[in-house]
């Protein structure tokens, strides 16, 4: 079962991560942008609060701080753009996106699942 959520997590990161790239290229306001934005919000949804189910170490880690930052921005942009602050709304999600890329780069320490898996592709370990 770890293997499957830590898969679920995986995916969805991924696809927000690529996603997120794609959205800050395109132009802002468009149809395409809404469609995209809702995708990746749920994208990071499922990614932060599945990230609460994987604790390989036994608990929560730094790592976890991320998740809830994401989760924080994620709702304050959309009541931003709901309210029709896009400034605000770009700062937050400009901010979730920036905490993703860098649970991103955490995922890389040696010590993780994802760091592991990775140096063992060019046997590293």
């Amino acid at each position: 079962m770890p293997e499957l959520t830590i898969l679920i997590h995986l995916v969805a990161a991924s696809i927000a991560l690529l996603l997120g790239a794609f959205i800050l290229l395109i132009q802002k306001g468009t149809t395409l942008h809404k469609i995209l934005g809702r995708l990746w919000a749920i994208a990071i949804l499922v990614t932060a609060i599945g990230s609460f189910a994987i604790q390989i170490s036994g608990g929560f880690s730094a790592i976890h701080i991320l998740s809830i930052v994401s989760l924080v921005s994620l709702f304050i942009g959309i009541h931003a753009i709901r309210k029709g602050n896009v400034i605000k709304h770009k700062g937050t999600m400009i901010g979730g996106y920036t905490g993703l890329f860098i649970a991103f780069l955490f995922t890389f320490d040696p010590n993780r699942y994802i760091g592991k898996a990775f140096l063992s592709l060019f046997n590293l370990q």
